[in-house]
This record gives C-alpha cells, structure tokens and sequence, in this order.
C-alpha cells in the first residue's frame, strides 16, 4: 500500500505515447481533500477535473492509431502515468 497520495496538476491528451498531437485541457479546476483516520494518520490530496473541446478530441482521435489515443496525468512536471482510451470506452462516451 502506498503511504499518501500523488496530486494531479495537469491532464493532456496524446495522440500516441510519444506525444505525437498533444491537446491541452481548455478549463481545469483543482480541488483537495483532508482525511484522517481513526488512528490519527492523515494525510491531504488534490485532484483535478480537465475539459477538453471537442474538436480537440476529434483531432488527437484521428492522428491516434487505430483510433485509440492517450490521457496523460501529471505531477507536477513529471509524467505520472498515461491512460489508453480504447474504442469500447469511447463509444460509450459517444465519440
């Protein structure tokens, strides 16, 4: 289990992992949150929503291969993770 939590300060969409099209997020809005637990450990965290245009979505989702493009999480300036977003996530989402 890792001990805290890594907070999230920027979002982007990629077009494949090496960045190919890089899209950044149109309006992005942090939060946090305190928790403590019974045995006194606490700990805060924030997170962050992004929104992306449409047309930046068709964009990176055309330059994707195979259609299947990436979101990218931050930590500040470090890479923490990237996320494929597969065809059966997009149709659901209606893209």
């Amino acid at each position: 289990m890792a001990v805290g939590c890594t907070s999230i300060t920027r979002i982007v969409m990629l077009s494949n992992p090496s960045g190919g099209i890089v899209k950044e997020a149109y309006l992005s809005k942090a939060s946090s949150e305190v928790w403590k637990n019974g045995y006194g450990a606490s700990n805060a965290c924030e997170d962050l929503s992004a929104r992306f245009s449409l047309d930046d979505v068709r964009q990176v989702k055309a330059a994707a291969p195979n259609g299947e493009f990436y979101i990218a999480v931050f930590s500040g300036s470090t890479n923490t993770k990237n996320y494929k977003i597969k065809k059966k996530y997009q149709e659901k989402m209606g893209l």
